[in-house]
């Protein structure tokens, strides 16, 4: 228990003074271990507040300083630093800061000058850096050396002979169409029977077609039959009056007429052969068509025996029967002898260049005199006090401006870079379980499907989801098998948000929750590259500064502290899923919760309508109940009491079922 009133505590060189409300704070033990280090620097007769300088460049309390700031900022449990080399990237990342602020801090660190407020910017930091909800882990981070700095994307391109261009990423299921466009091929008509009339090389537009040169392709075949008098439905293909293969459609007059009907069939091979053929087929073929009997359209079969041979590119072909006419020769050219244009891949790197801007500035003044009046009246450090209040407005304002950024990038994408859903709590009519069932049994399903969408658009399956959500979302969606959450605070630092690590398969989920996504009912999913230059969201840390040299613009006469810091948030091939929870309480929501006087009711005694139905389903609305008049308590009349003898009894109810004893009442004081 804190003991207040007694003077002697009051001042502020009272150890209770400054542990009294602030030992409770969040800042409390990083100041603590800035307070170690800085009492470590007394003892070598260097003082930080005096001599920053000199502190600093002490190489002992430089390490002691640096140690205090990148030690304990991470949980060694959280799978993204189970290697080496991510807890060195870690580590090289939070070195770096600490020397941005030391850099900082020299720079504003006149000689001679005493500064109550300096090194503080470590544990501020260190403190902001730990409890920001988007900036520890859930969104990639970087540390910028300078406020300048370029960024380097790599961009793999396909090209293709005719001049399209490809991106490997985003236009992936394009490459085979561009490769097999590459190849020259084309289906050629030829009539049957057919003995080497046909020049196939040059209806291929090969230009070296007598010396051997160019060939067709070993996968060159037969893919179609042309057979006459065969009924034309719609949606087949047939050979026009002009000669040309087209598709019957709703309304063409040769619809219902026999002609020549073009007929898919097994593809069919020429293979090697010996003798005088280079390449051979030989095939029966059994057929279902439709025909003309008796101008009605039946069913027949037919039968027959098809055979053809290939010599120096030429073709032979002879069906045993008269109704076939011709044949789709799917022809290709033999591309091994390097005579054609080719895809071709190129890589390329787009660098550009970013600046991290200024940041708004904190200044709170204080004076001495606020000091200790503050101190004497109510036992409270008023600087540290200010110093964790400005620390508390810092953490709430970058978190706010990143989650602005990212609802401004949702709105900006195109709708090929986004995803979006709805996912209703409440369970489907036919469901046989409770909501919260429901609820974890459909629900992980749906996203994973979501997620697969989300995948294709990038086509990059090395990547991380994260996900953000209000902790009434996340608590009721989060699987209750997971590798790995959170503790609720790393080192001295207590963590405001909470991070629940699951995996599907090859892909990992984190769910993380924030009381600062309180009021909103959606999900909000991106990715993080794993082991790749990707960049989709990124942050950029730089500098905080805390000190006492710049002056309030409006009471310039006080000192001030002043607190700030730099970053910058990017977005560069930015992709976002977001999926909105519909019920949320899983119950049917017909009853309306907003009224007051739902919840004021009229709390007499032995009244029992309260356990009778009291909303009606039906009409959506509450059921007034009266209390019945058995229930109603009697109103006396004042009147009354003038009326009565003295050992005179009157019950407002009816006397006749109750018999008084005769010493009842002998006296009545109020008569």
């Amino acid at each position: 228990m804190a003991v207040v009133g007694n003077a002697a505590q009051q001042t502020p060189t009272a150890s209770q003074s400054l542990d009294r409300f602030y030992s409770k704070d969040p800042m409390h033990g990083l100041a603590e271990q800035f307070a170690q280090v800085a009492q470590a620097g007394l003892s070598e007769s260097v003082d930080i507040y005096s001599e920053p300088s000199k502190f600093f460049m002490t190489p002992a309390l430089k390490h002691q300083m640096k140690n205090m700031f990148v030690q304990e900022s991470f949980d060694k449990n959280d799978p993204e630093y189970q290697t080496m080399e991510s807890i060195k990237e870690h580590n090289d990342g939070m070195s770096q800061l600490f020397e941005n602020d030391m850099k900082g801090l020299m720079e504003a660190a006149p000689l001679g000058a005493f500064n109550p407020v300096v090194g503080l910017t470590f544990p501020m930091h260190k403190n902001l850096l730990m409890t920001t909800v988007f900036d520890k882990g859930a969104i990639p981070k970087d540390v910028a050396a300078t406020p300048q700095f370029t960024l380097t994307m790599e961009t793999r391109t396909l090209y293709s002979p005719d001049g399209r261009e490809i991106d490997m990423f985003l236009q992936q299921d394009q490459i085979k169409k561009v490769v097999e466009d590459a190849v020259p091929r084309k289906d050629i008509v030829i009539k049957v029977p057919e003995d080497q009339d046909t020049d196939i090389l040059a209806l291929m537009g090969a230009t070296h077609t007598t010396d051997g040169i160019e060939n067709l392709s070993r996968s060159s075949r037969i893919t179609k039959l042309i057979v006459k008098d065969v009924v034309i439905q719609e949606g087949d293909e047939y050979v026009a009056d002009g000669g040309d293969i087209v598709v019957a459609k709703n309304g063409d007059a040769k619809i219902g007429t026999a002609g020549e009907v073009v007929i898919a069939i097994e593809p069919i091979h020429f293979v090697a052969s010996y003798g005088q053929y280079d390449r051979t087929f030989q095939k029966r073929i059994d057929l279902q068509v439709m025909r003309l009997d008796g101008g009605v359209a039946t069913k027949k079969d037919l039968i027959f025996q098809f055979a053809g041979s290939m010599h120096k590119n030429l073709l032979t072909l002879l069906a045993s029967v008269p109704d076939v006419t011709g044949v789709v020769f799917a022809a290709q050219l033999d591309v091994s002898n390097a005579m054609y244009e080719t895809p071709k891949v190129k890589w390329s790197a787009r660098t550009d260049f970013f600046e991290i801007p200024d940041a708004p500035h904190i200044t709170v003044t204080i004076s001495p005199e606020e000091t200790r009046d503050i101190q004497a009246m109510y036992n409270v450090n008023q600087l540290t006090k200010l110093l964790s209040m400005i620390k508390l407005t810092m953490v709430n304002y970058k978190d706010d401006k990143i989650l602005e950024k990212l609802d401004e990038s949702w709105l900006n994408l195109p709708a090929t870079s986004k995803m979006s859903g709805i996912f209703d709590m409440i369970p489907q009519d036919n469901y046989m379980g409770s909501h919260v069932a429901w609820r974890y049994e459909t629900f992980m399903d749906f996203f994973d499907l979501k997620m697969t969408y989300m995948l294709q658009v990038l086509n990059d399956e090395n990547v991380t989801f994260s996900i953000f959500g209000s902790p009434q979302c996340v608590r009721r969606l989060t699987p209750t098998q997971y590798s790995y959450s959170t503790p609720s605070n790393i080192g001295p630092v207590m963590l405001d948000y909470k991070k629940t690590i699951t995996q599907s398969d090859n892909r990992v989920y984190q769910f993380i929750s924030s009381n600062k996504l309180r009021n909103d009912n959606t999900l909000i999913i991106i990715l993080n590259p794993r082991n790749s230059t990707r960049v989709m969201y990124k942050i950029f840390d730089y500098q905080m500064y805390v000190g006492n040299e710049i002056r309030d613009v409006v009471n310039y006469t006080l000192p001030g502290i002043t607190a700030f810091e730099r970053w910058l948030f990017l977005s560069y091939q930015p992709l976002q899923a977001r999926i909105r929870l519909a019920n949320i309480t899983g119950l049917a929501a017909e009853i309306p919760d907003r009224e007051d006087d739902y919840f004021v009711a009229d709390r007499a005694m032995n009244e029992y309508t309260s356990m009778e139905k009291d909303y009606d389903r039906e009409n959506k609305k509450f059921i007034e109940h009266e209390i019945s008049d058995k229930y109603k308590l009697p109103v006396r009349d004042p009147a009354l009491r003038s009326q009565l003898a003295p050992g005179e009894h009157v019950d407002v109810y009816d006397s006749s079922n109750y018999v008084y004893s005769v010493n009842y009442a002998t006296s009545h004081p109020s008569l």
